[in-house]
């Protein structure tokens, strides 16, 4: 009897290990954990509008008109550039959360 007690309680053991191990590689693998996109405060510091090209956090293209002398708050992909007037001004990187970048202007 206690023969099967111990059979019984190291595949309990073993079970629990399993269990572990499996949900750790999937909170491991979520979108909580891998930083694809960014939010960045796109910045005009010149008189003038300027039109940005950008890449949202889903890898589509699209333009954003930003006012002169004005702010706007976007969610980027990691690694896509920032283009005025087809010329890079910025890549976006994990450290630019929440940043200001400046895209015309001084």
């Amino acid at each position: 009897m206690e023969k099967n007690m111990n059979k019984e309680h190291t595949m309990m053991r073993r079970m629990g290990c399993i269990f572990c191990i499996a949900l750790l590689s999937v909170l491991l693998s979520s979108p909580a954990f891998c930083v694809e996109a960014v939010n960045v405060m796109l910045k005009n510091n010149s008189s003038a509008t300027v039109e940005a090209e950008l890449i949202d956090q889903y890898g589509g293209n699209f333009k954003a008109s930003v006012d002169g002398g004005m702010s706007q708050n976007h969610t980027l992909k990691i690694n896509s550039e920032i283009k005025v007037n087809n010329t890079s001004v910025h890549v976006v990187v994990p450290e630019d959360e929440g940043k200001e970048v400046v895209i015309a202007g001084s």
